[in-house]
């Protein structure tokens, strides 16, 4: 509730909170697997150019990570 967020501090979530996907993380997730679709490339390859791990952009494509603005600036 309102009560405990406030208490628990900005940075901090609560278990339910954590839980859910921001609809815009899952937008850009989407927009991410949709583009790699379109060039016809593995989650590998275009991992391995971003020089991060398959298991990383499966997390921004899938909304269980953010992508932070430098990386989708990559």
């Amino acid at each position: 509730n309102g009560k405990n967020s406030a208490r628990l501090g900005r940075d901090t979530l609560s278990k339910e909170e954590k839980l859910l996907k921001h609809p815009v993380d899952v937008h850009v997730g989407r927009r991410i697997r949709h583009a790699r679709w379109s060039a016809g490339k593995t989650q590998k390859e275009v991992a391995d150019s971003l020089k991060i791990s398959f298991q990383q952009l499966q997390k921004y494509e899938t909304a269980g990570n953010r992508v932070s603005a430098s990386k989708l600036f990559e």
